[in-house]
């Protein structure tokens, strides 16, 4: 337990520091469910396991029920290559299905960003839909338009929909998903909304 630490709020991350060594012990805090990034395995908290795989390719990681933590897949050899590419939204839901987090996007360098020059944006998972909001502001009115898009859900905790639409500036229309049964992974395919505009995906039951 002594040696798992957290990656911000949301990601707990369980290093093997022994040589050799093909399994971790992990202890899940709290009381909403952890799931693992991998492969969106859920475990509930708290509780413990003595023995979880890590074999030589693997760093066992696990996102906090509850928590919506956007991620760029795309491997680049700078961030300045990565500031165009876009988003993965990765949602873990907690216990009674909701989740929510947010995004802070500027140009990535100078200090335009003091004068409002930025987007700030929350994401909600809240009865079975997938909202973005920009963060109230104060003082200052929004203009920058970010570039970036979002190309990937993944929903971890939920079960098989029916149907996945997307609500945004007026129109409606159907999107492509995946479900993984044995972990409750529901993946949602090519959105393509701006991820700071204001949009909804809804998940039909």
């Amino acid at each position: 337990m002594e040696k798992q630490f957290m990656a911000g709020g949301d990601l707990m991350v369980v290093p093997v520091t022994t040589q050799g060594a093909t399994s971790v012990s992990v202890y899940f805090p709290g009381s909403e469910p952890w799931y693992d990034v991998a492969d969106g395995a859920r475990y509930e908290a708290p509780s413990e396991m003595s023995a979880f795989a890590a074999p030589i390719d693997k760093i066992p990681v696990f996102q906090r029920g509850g928590s919506i933590v956007p991620r760029q897949m795309r491997l680049r050899r700078s961030s300045v290559a990565m500031a165009t590419d876009p988003f993965t939204l990765v949602v873990a839901a907690d216990s009674a299905g909701y989740a929510a987090g947010k995004l802070f996007l500027d140009e990535g360098d100078g200090y335009s960003y003091r004068k409002g020059h930025y987007a700030y944006m929350r994401y909600e998972l809240a009865g079975g839909a997938l909202s973005s909001k920009p963060v109230p502001r104060v003082g200052d009115t929004p203009t920058y338009q970010a570039p970036n898009m979002l190309e990937r859900v993944e929903l971890m905790g939920m079960g098989v929909p029916k149907a996945v639409k997307i609500r945004h500036a007026g129109e409606e229309r159907a999107l492509e998903f995946t479900h993984v049964p044995a972990t409750n992974r529901l993946v949602i395919r090519k959105p393509a909304v701006p991820m700071a505009a204001e949009w909804s995906i809804i998940i039909i039951s």
